[in-house]
């Protein structure tokens, strides 16, 4: 601002000053937004990380033991959960005594559930995921590990085949 007058103080900001200001705000906001995107790709690459484990666990376990080896959704309890969202967690477990129950005993590990936000998804619904003593499966199918909280975004798909194989693919896509 412009005054005539030498008593009067002028303030305000000139033009240069407002330029910078715009330009640090938008580096900020910019580096937030990116921060964001790869705390939602780590959160992802972790979680898939933990089902590759679980499925390595299991077909190993099976091969190693010369008997069947199950994987399924798990809430707690003596059976398999309903659903094909893996989210509240899921069991590694071998039924010894073949009552169709999850005994504590057999219990190869269980796994918590993951963070809010992220989904896990079973191709093949409801139905557990059982390797032989060969190794090969009941089931083709695949888990896709994903946001929840976007329309369309990164997924880490792995792949089970009926020999047994785990394939790890990266895509994008819609979280369901």
């Amino acid at each position: 601002m412009y005054s005539d007058s030498p008593d009067k103080k002028v303030s305000g900001l000139t033009l240069i000053e407002l330029m910078v200001v715009v330009a640090i705000v938008g580096i900020i906001s910019g580096t937030i937004i990116s921060l964001a995107h790869s705390a939602r790709s780590s959160g992802i690459q972790y979680i898939s990380k933990r089902v590759q484990g679980s499925l390595v666990l299991a077909r190993s376990e099976a091969i190693k033991r010369g008997r069947s080896v199950s994987l399924c959704r798990y809430q707690g309890g003596h059976s398999c959960a309903n659903g094909s969202n893996w989210h509240d967690g899921w069991v590694v477990f071998i039924d010894i005594n073949n009552n169709n129950r999850i005994d504590a005993s057999e219990i190869l590990k269980a796994y918590d559930s993951i963070p809010d936000g992220f989904n896990i998804r079973w191709s093949q619904g409801e139905s557990a995921l059982i390797f032989d003593r060969n190794g090969r499966t009941n089931v083709p199918g695949t888990f896709s590990v994903c946001n929840s909280g976007l329309e369309e975004g990164p997924v880490q798909v792995l792949s089970v085949s009926v020999g047994g194989q785990i394939k790890q693919n990266s895509a994008k896509g819609i979280c369901r």
